[in-house]
Order: structure tokens, then sequence, then C-alpha cells
């Protein structure tokens, strides 16, 4: 966690809205659109920063705004249950009506003391298939979840306006997905624990087009 304080220039234990300030402030630096064109050795250490920056920001931000679920992912509920008949057959082959209880995703409503709020099914006391987690911070995930962490096909809005859209894994961007930047930019392919990994297209607000092989967050071939 040390290095993404690093990349944004900050110390660990900063505020959260020292950590946006950073944030915005790298932002302005590094963003590819304030180099050369005609540089395609300045654009690319710029992407790979810019990739770096919003990386660090998201990491750093999880640890802030509860990301992670964990809160959310310890909560004791009940799911719902229902009950059909069944019937059996004896050793005698006489039949005979019994009830077999099964265990199935219930619907719940969920708000904590710090504003965060779920509306979704739940299974074992966790958030469990279908739901919407609001954070009380300004972001907002739509989509599957398994075993209280967000896992399927989802949606993430950011609270800085950042937005993603495809394959989630243990609470991580993993699959092919859809990020799409505040200010534009966008790309569009594989990611692997958070980053760009494997093939995919990143364009930038003014057009310029990068694609091809990335390799944790750069663009390698």
């Amino acid at each position: 966690m040390e290095q993404y304080f690093k990349i944004l220039k900050i110390k660990p234990g900063a505020s959260f809205e020292e950590v946006k300030r950073a944030y915005k402030a790298q932002v302005k630096i590094w963003h590819p659109d304030r180099f050369p064109t005609e540089s395609p050795r300045l654009q690319k250490k710029a992407h790979e920063m810019f990739q770096k920056i919003t990386v660090a920001y998201k990491k750093i931000s999880d640890g802030h705004i509860g990301h992670k679920y964990r809160e959310a992912s310890g909560w004791k509920g009940k799911s719902t249950q229902y009950t059909r008949a069944s019937r059996k057959s004896t050793k005698a082959t006489s039949k005979s009506n019994t009830q077999e209880t099964e265990t199935i995703p219930g619907f719940t409503t969920q708000v904590w003391p710090n504003g965060d709020k779920y509306e979704g099914q739940i299974f074992q006391g966790q958030m469990h298939g279908r739901g919407i987690f609001t954070s009380s911070k300004g972001y907002v995930y739509t989509g599957e979840f398994k075993y209280g962490k967000p896992s399927g096909i989802g949606k993430l809005v950011y609270d800085n306006g950042d937005q993603y859209e495809g394959s989630f894994v243990n609470d991580m961007l993993h699959g092919t997905g859809k990020y799409i930047y505040a200010n534009g930019d966008s790309y569009q392919g594989e990611f692997q624990n958070d980053l760009p990994h494997g093939h995919g297209v990143y364009i930038l607000a003014n057009g310029n087009i990068y694609s091809g092989l990335w390799e944790n967050g750069g663009l390698v071939s």
C-alpha cells in the first residue's frame, strides 16, 4: 500500500480530502493530453503514469470509503426460506409426504450507521446474488455479488465520475470490461487485478488511440 502513497506524493495516513487533492494534482501533471502527440516515447510514459495514478487513487480510496465492503459482508442477516412437499419411498415401498427445506437467496434492504446502503439478495448472511451497494461517500455498485463481494457482471460508478462496466472477481476489475474516465478517456478490453492486462484499446478524449497488448496497466506491444 505504501507505494500508492508515493505515487500520489503524500504520506500514509493522509485524509480522504488530501488524497483527492493529490490525485487531481498528479492528473494535471501527467495527463497524456499535456504531452506532444508527435513524441510516442513521451506519450507512452505519460499514459503509464496516468494509469499508475488512477490505480493508486482507487487503492487508497478503498481503505477510506469501504470499497471492499468489509462491514457489509460481515452483516449476519437471515436469508428467506421456502419449503416444498416431496415424496420419498421407504424400504417397504410405501410412500409418505415429507417437508424438505431449501435455502434460496432472499432480498433485503440494509442501511449502516455511516450511511452506506445495500438493496438486494443475501445468502448465509452475506450479499449474494444481484444487488445495489450505495456508499455514503458517493460511489455506487450495481450487479452481481458472491459471498459479500462484487463478483460477476456489474457496473461501478466512482465518486470522482469514473465508471467501469464489465466483469468483477472478488471485488476487483478482472475479465473483460470498459472503463470510462471522467475526463472522456476510455479503455475497453481485458483486465486483471484492477489493471488493464491482455488485449485492449485505450482512447484519449482528443481521439488518440493506443491498441495492443497490455501488462499490469502498461502498453507493451
